[in-house]
Parts: structure tokens; C-alpha cells; sequence
């Protein structure tokens, strides 16, 4: 009995001693980023869920993005405050497919600078939105703008804080965020946090970002949401993201 007893035990203190170390945490912006990167191109696919709350407007999507050297693309349905929209952006273009339009034709090609009355009201916002659902484009901003304030392991993911200088981000800001509201706010606030959960092989699991300091320097009531959270599954499962064919897109009123 006192021989099995000692085998049992001897058994679990060498089960414990043959678990894997955890990677040891990162302790600068430049080398997890640089990380992170390397895995979004190893990992090829993902699909994610995101969610904005800016103020009185939230936006809900979801998707498949793919990643290769020439940059992201992504496939998304989305809710902007009850309409829904659907968004292609591949080879760094932007489609979408206009509510109640002709079924022979029902996608447009978007511009965020376009002079259309659709891209005019909605380009802007729609390019951020799809944009910022694409984790490389987070990252991005974070090597480029972000402070690394601390990290700590978790259950199966590493979690790390990161303070955001908005000035150092220039023209590549959040979605929700316009260059005449940063103008407005210059002197009142100048940095948000952001939260970004990595699994082992170091591939985004979520990002976090909080913008309610600077909404409310913009003079929005105290309570006001500005948060936008993304989250992303399922890498390396196949994901079918291509530009809608040429003959089911519409040239835009105006255009």
C-alpha cells in the first residue's frame, strides 16, 4: 500500500515537472508587435467578431479576414445601428453592398475621400470600421504609437496593457475617430488605453480599445461609450474572402 502511495506521488511530481514553461513575457511594444506580426502571416486566416460603441452609435460584425504579404483582406456582415451592411475589402479596396439595391448588381465600390453622396455620408466611417477589425492594422498602430505598460499570463493567453500616444498615430486613427475631432481635442487629452490578449503562438485572441477619455475632451456627457472590442477564432480554418465579380458592381450616384 505505502509502495503504491509512493509511486502515485512520484508519478504526479514528475507529470507536473514535465509540463511546458510558458514563454516568458514580453517587456517592450517593439518586440511584441514584431511578434505578432510574423504570427498574423503565419496563421493565413481567422475569423472575428467585433463590436464599436462610439457615443450613440454601435456598430456589431463579423467575418473572415486572410493575411499574405500584400496586406489583409476581409469579408464582414455587419449591424450599423440596425441597418445591415455587407463589406469587402480586398487589395486595400473597399465594397459594399448597398441596402434595396438592383439584385443584378448590388455591390459598390466605396472611397473614403469619393464624391458620391454614398461615400461621402458613410466612407469615411465604413473604411474605418473594416479597417480597424484587421488585427495587422492594430498592431500596426501599436508598434507605431503604443507604450507597453505591463503583461501577465493567463488561462491559456498573455494579456498586455498599452497606452497610446494619438498624436505618434498621425493620420491612422481608430474607427469612430475623425481628424477634425483629434483637432478638437488637442491639449484636453492626447492618449487611450489599449488591452491585447495573444494566444501561445502569439496570434491576437482580442484587442481591446477604450476611447471614452477622448470622447468626452470632444464634450460628450460623462458615461458616454467609446469602446471597441474585437475578437478573433478559429485561425488557419479556411476563409473564402475575394472582391465581388466585376459585373455586380455599380458605379455610385454622382461618381
Amino acid at each position: 500500500m505505502r509502495r503504491t502511495a509512493l509511486l502515485a506521488m512520484a508519478f504526479l511530481l514528475v507529470a507536473c515537472d514535465s509540463e511546458p514553461e510558458r514563454p516568458a513575457l514580453f517587456g517592450d511594444a517593439a518586440q511584441l508587435t514584431q511578434a505578432v506580426s510574423a504570427a498574423l502571416t503565419q496563421g493565413k486566416t481567422a475569423k472575428f467578431d467585433t463590436d464599436l460603441a462610439i457615443g450613440g452609435v454601435r456598430t456589431t460584425g463579423r467575418g473572415q479576414l486572410r493575411f499574405d504579404a500584400a496586406g489583409t483582406a476581409l469579408a464582414m456582415s455587419m449591424d450599423l445601428s440596425g441597418e445591415p451592411l455587407e463589406l469587402r475589402l480586398v487589395d486595400k479596396l473597399l465594397y459594399v453592398k448597398v441596402p434595396g439595391a438592383d439584385a443584378a448588381k448590388p455591390w459598390a465600390k466605396l472611397s473614403a475621400d469619393g464624391q458620391d453622396p454614398f461615400s461621402q455620408a458613410m466612407g469615411a466611417s465604413l473604411d474605418q470600421v473594416a479597417k480597424q477589425s484587421d488585427p495587422a492594422r492594430t498592431v500596426s498602430q501599436l508598434r507605431r504609437a503604443g507604450t507597453l505598460v505591463r503583461g501577465e499570463h493567463g488561462d491559456g493567453v498573455d494579456h498586455y496593457w498599452f497606452d497610446v500616444d494619438l498624436a505618434r498615430l498621425g493620420p491612422d486613427l481608430p474607427a469612430g475617430l475623425s481628424p477634425e475631432a483629434v483637432k478638437e481635442i488637442q491639449g484636453k487629452a492626447d492618449r487611450f488605453p489599449v488591452e491585447l490578449w495573444v494566444d501561445a503562438q502569439r496570434r491576437p485572441v482580442e484587442v481591446s480599445m477604450d476611447l471614452s477619455a477622448l470622447l468626452k475632451a470632444a464634450g460628450a456627457p460623462d458615461g458616454s461609450p467609446a469602446k471597441i472590442t474585437a475578437k478573433y477564432s478559429e485561425w488557419g480554418a479556411q476563409a473564402d474572402v475575394q472582391a465581388p465579380p466585376a459585373d455586380q458592381i455599380r458605379p455610385l450616384p454622382g461618381s
